[in-house]
């Protein structure tokens, strides 16, 4: 497979761009989009709240679309020391034609009064906000956990009751320090995606590409130049400061 072919899996267009819980054995591009993956420390304190959580606990993972929250709660599903939790991955879209996201919640949580397990949930903001306003008012307990935690959404990692929630806008991906822009989550992705290791499959079809003379590897080659990286990375900040923006991984994922 060319470079470009397995680059493609970075588009915000491919098949992969949203993971989805599933079992079993991941295809090629799975596993070279896992090669990628970049523990957050979102994820690590996620994954804590995960093991400290005791049973009728609700967990809910918060942020914009596109910032992760599929990624860390698919490799979650996956692993056996969790499937005593449910995982609920998107709170966003209905799965039945006529039904409503906000209907799908309040299935949800009836199903998880109903049986009293760990629930994790992946939910937007905006979801949260119109389950507030629009969900049932046999709810009215987690629509008023919902508002807590907008009260004190400058909390990181907010705990009201048996209620854990993990913002994204709370665990920023840029750093603004010492008079310079940096990333520990960018400049680890990148590594990952450049290692001059046989390995990786992105450098493998690199070093095939290259006998060709293609556009796709020379720009490659220049992604692996650590002062580009830099200046990636530098860019990216000025960009999020000038337009006020929270940068997403889906973003810069689509964006390299």
């Amino acid at each position: 497979m060319r470079l470009k072919e397995k680059l493609s899996i970075l588009s915000k267009s491919s098949q992969y761009s949203v993971s989805t819980l599933r079992k079993g054995e991941p295809n090629e591009e799975l596993r070279n989009k896992k090669s990628l993956y970049v523990k957050s420390e979102i994820d690590v304190d996620f994954e804590v709240a995960l093991d400290k959580s005791s049973k009728g606990d609700l967990l809910f993972l918060c942020g914009s679309s596109g910032d992760g929250k599929s990624e860390i709660l698919t490799k979650l599903f996956n692993m056996s020391k969790y499937s005593h939790i449910e995982f609920h991955l998107d709170a966003t879209h209905s799965k039945s034609q006529h039904g409503s996201a906000v209907g799908e919640l309040d299935k949800l949580f009836d199903h998880y009064i109903e049986n009293g397990f760990t629930l994790a949930v992946g939910i937007n903001i905006g979801m949260m906000q119109k389950f507030i306003r629009l969900g049932s008012d046999r709810h009215s307990e987690i629509k008023g956990l919902f508002g807590s935690f907008f009260d004190n959404r400058h909390v990181q990692g907010f705990c009201i009751s048996h209620a854990s929630f993990f913002d994204f806008e709370s665990y920023p991906r840029i750093d603004f320090k010492n008079l310079s822009i940096t990333s520990s989550f960018i400049k680890k992705f990148l590594s990952n995606l450049t290692k001059q290791e046989g390995n990786n499959p992105f450098w493998s079809a690199y070093i095939e590409d290259e006998k060709f003379n293609l556009k796709e590897a020379k720009n490659f080659k220049m992604l692996c130049n650590n002062t580009v990286q830099e200046n990636i990375i530098e860019l990216l900040g000025v960009v999020r400061l000038y337009d006020e923006q929270f940068l997403v991984p889906r973003t810069f994922v689509d964006f390299i």
